[in-house]
């Protein structure tokens, strides 16, 4: 298995196991660095712009 695999399994796995964990309200298990690095990741992969709060 590639080091590009190996990658996109471990950051599928983290996306389902805070998925599970914020449906269960299991908020104090959350790994929050974590699930921000996943989204940050995704962010800069997929050329998304988040503008939180944003009208636009």
């Amino acid at each position: 298995m590639t080091a590009k695999e190996l990658y996109e399994r471990d950051f599928y796995a983290g996306t389902q196991e805070t998925a599970r964990l914020l449906r269960e309200g299991r908020f104090e298990k959350l790994d929050i660095k974590a699930s921000l690095m996943r989204s940050r990741t995704w962010e800069a992969a997929s050329g998304a712009i988040w503008r939180v709060g944003s009208n636009s």
